[in-house]
């Protein structure tokens, strides 16, 4: 009873918390109760109080276990109901619980969602054929490339890359995700051999990413300059002009041989000088070279070189 009025003098309880503390009120006062019937030659609940002759017991006190009796099935009934109040109220707790989370999940649904970033185009399609790889994947006329298997806008530096991927791709998968009509659209494309020619047909892609002037190789504008020079300079003899003619010459090739042509196009035509009648360049798809002036006339053919991917076509890179 003091553990009961010490509590009451503490901080207000919930219902819950006051429920929890009555039902282990009833349970400790049960338990006294039963220890002071055992204290009673063991009479417990269903002992005899009467001796043979029918008389009161003299080895036990007959007032205080019936009175201990009495109190224990009082208590047990409280008990019985308290348990019931406190299952009554979890149920509607749980279900407070269970309400609160349902109007969260709705409140966060009705929530505006932001569309998905979407990465940057760096190329785009030109052309498909019909019946082609590219055509069997989707592929679409005016599709901008977001993704192209590992290449995005971030480490894609010329068309050259596409090249790469699929030729390491021929007869896999590849993930293309592209643009169209403002919306993210994913494809899979596979690399492989057909009725026409190339991997993914005659598809052309162009490249979105202008080039940086860093990307003009120092060899290639070497040669550039030395072949403007060249017609600028009206002292040199034909034959030292020859020489610096071929000296650059020799060096531009020599670089496009080794290396990838750069992403770009380039066309250098001087009508007239004092030494020259015309000097005309075209890079980095000549296949020739020519040189006229009143003293000599001279040309240097190469071998054809790949497209400078500024506009890529499947059956040219890959067939």
């Amino acid at each position: 009873m003091r553990l009961q009025q010490e509590r009451k003098a503490s901080r207000p309880k919930s219902k819950m918390e006051e429920l929890v503390m009555r039902k282990e009120d009833i349970e400790r006062e049960i338990t006294e109760l039963s220890a002071l019937l055992e204290q009673q030659c063991g009479v417990g609940m269903s002992g005899p109080l009467l001796d043979n002759e029918g008389y009161p017991r003299s080895d036990i006190d007959v007032y205080s276990v019936r009175h201990a009796r009495h109190r224990i099935k009082c208590l047990q009934t409280d008990h019985t109901q308290v348990m019931k109040e406190i299952e009554e109220k979890l149920l509607r707790i749980h279900a407070e619980v269970r309400d609160s989370k349902n109007n969260n999940t709705e409140a966060i649904s009705r929530q505006p969602r932001l569309p998905p970033r979407v990465l940057p185009a760096f190329a785009k399609v030109d052309k498909v054929e019909p019946g082609s790889p590219a055509s069997k994947a989707n592929l679409q006329i005016g599709d901008e490339i977001l993704r192209f298997g590992s290449i995005q806008h971030k480490n894609f530096e010329n068309l050259q890359d596409v090249g790469k991927v699929v030729q390491y791709s021929i007869g896999k998968t590849i993930s293309v995700s592209v643009l169209r009509d403002g919306k993210e659209i994913r494809l899979t494309l596979i690399p492989n051999k057909w009725s026409g020619r190339g991997l993914l047909g005659r598809s052309r892609f162009s490249s979105q990413v202008p080039p940086s002037s860093s990307q003009v190789p120092l060899p290639f504008s070497l040669s550039l300059l030395l072949l403007s020079l060249s017609s600028s300079f009206s002292f040199l003899s034909s034959l030292s002009l020859s020489l610096l003619f071929y000296l650059s010459l020799s060096l531009l090739l020599l670089y496009l041989s080794l290396s990838p042509p750069p992403p770009f196009s380039l066309s250098l035509s001087l009508l007239s000088s004092p030494r020259f009648t015309s000097l005309s360049l075209s890079s980095p798809r000549f296949t020739s070279l020519s040189l006229s002036s009143p003293r000599f006339t001279s040309s240097l053919s190469s071998p054809p070189l790949p497209p400078p991917f500024t506009s890529l076509s499947s059956q040219n890179f890959y067939g």
